[in-house]
């Protein structure tokens, strides 16, 4: 969903999503095999931009927002690897800002920051800096980023089937 207020200066995106995974297996042994795995994806996500300035070549932007997901899986445990649960979940909760300057017509900057809350793997800050400059209209252009990063590995990864790691740390 998508709102427009304030002569289109203020804009509002709402969004939601799912997914269902269903996986059977008709032949598995129960030995190494799962006979069965089932999962769900919930996620929200809001968004808020307000142009703050908009004077000629010059242009600032403000955006903030936030995002949850949950996952959930139900799993066959018969097997010999059954040291994992038949159920499991996990969460996450974000927020973010950001700030977008056009300096001019050939030079744009952004400066991002964001707050997650991983329900396994803990909280993460995460930052971004980037700037591009245009040499010409249409041609070459100079983009440079500096920033961190965060991968939380996903549920499948922690307590699904064969191969998962329940001592799995996320990336940084």
């Amino acid at each position: 969903a998508r709102l427009l207020q304030l002569d289109g200066r203020l804009e509002h995106k709402a969004g939601f999503s799912f997914a269902t995974y269903k996986r059977a297996d008709s032949h598995a042994t129960g030995f190494f095999e799962q006979a069965f795995f089932e999962g769900d994806t919930h996620q929200f996500d809001f968004q808020s931009s307000y142009l703050l300035l908009d004077e000629d070549a010059i242009k600032h932007r403000i955006t903030a927002g936030g995002v949850h997901q949950r996952e959930t899986i139900l799993q066959d445990v018969s097997n010999i690897f059954g040291s994992f649960g038949p159920t499991a979940a996990q969460f996450s909760t974000g927020f973010f800002v950001e700030n977008k300057f056009d300096v001019s017509d050939f030079w744009f900057t952004t400066v991002g920051y964001r707050h997650d809350d991983f329900s396994r793997a803990g909280d993460a800050d995460t930052y971004r800096i980037a700037s591009r400059l245009l040499l010409s209209d249409d041609g070459p252009a100079v983009h440079g980023a500096i920033g961190t990063s965060f991968r939380n590995p996903s549920l499948g990864e922690n307590a699904a089937g064969f191969g998962f790691n329940p001592g799995l740390l996320p990336e940084e």
